[in-house]
Formats: C-alpha cells, structure tokens, sequence
C-alpha cells in the first residue's frame, strides 16, 4: 500500500513530499536548473570526494553554485549526506582516499569525518536549516572501520 498517492488524493501533498537529488559535479546548466525547478524541493549531496579533491584542501565552489542557485530561487532545500559512507559495488564512493586510509585509527578517522561536517555546516548554516546527517552506516565500510 502507498500512502502517498492515497493520502494525495484527499488532499494536495505538502511542497516538500517530493523532490529531485543534485550531484554537486552536475553544473547548473539550463537544461539541470530546468530539471530541478520541476521539483518543490531539492537534495543537494555533499560528497566528500567532491570538496576535497586535493587531500587536505577544500573546495566548495561546486556546492556554492547549486547553493546559491536555490537561495537565488527560493528553492527549499536540503544538504547532505554529510557523511556518506556508501559504496558502490563494494568500494566507498564519497569519502576521499586519505580519510579511507584512517579506518584503522578511530580517533584519527572521527576528527577527519568531524572536520569535515563541521566545515560544511558552517559555511552553509545560514542558507538553509535541513542537513542529511549520515548515509550509508549499513555498508561494509562502516565494519571495516576498525579492520586494517
């Protein structure tokens, strides 16, 4: 059973109960920003990869355009998963080499992942208050954590 489309059809679903997912790598080119203003809201996703190109240097610049895309539209939004740890045939797709080579040292691998959400939190708190905490804790990346 589908409540949705159920509860739809006594009345006209919330703004918010759906929505279209923007990868940061994906440019807000007329035909992207077309696709996304057919949606009441969007997801725009934080990989790690994606702000850290370079170990150790961030780069938000991609993030900033779809960002200031939605704050320009008035588009709601939401950001994340902060900390992705999802994979794709069996091998993490969001978190940068360097962080994945401190999954033997917890201490280490946690302040890394704070870090990181920190920096995303703080440059986009004021833009919007709805973040994606975590994704993906359900992956063979999480047990590894603590194998190396």
């Amino acid at each position: 059973v589908h409540l949705v489309p159920r509860r739809c059809r006594r009345k006209r679903p919330s703004a918010t109960t759906r929505g279209g997912c923007i990868d940061p790598d994906t440019p807000p080119t007329p035909a992207s920003i077309a696709a996304a203003r057919r949606f009441d809201m969007v997801a725009v996703r934080t990989p790690w990869r994606a702000s850290e190109r370079t170990p150790g240097t961030r780069d938000f610049s991609a993030l900033d355009r779809w960002v200031e895309w939605c704050v320009k539209e008035k588009k709601a939004f939401v950001l994340g998963p902060l900390a992705d740890f999802g994979t794709t045939d069996g091998a993490p797709h969001a978190l940068p080499q360097p962080v994945l080579a401190l999954r033997g040292d917890p201490q280490r691998f946690r302040e890394a992942l704070w870090n990181q959400v920190r920096a995303v939190v703080a440059r986009y708190a004021g833009a919007t208050p709805l973040f994606v905490a975590v994704s993906g804790t359900n992956c063979a990346l999480v047990g590894l954590a603590t194998e190396a």
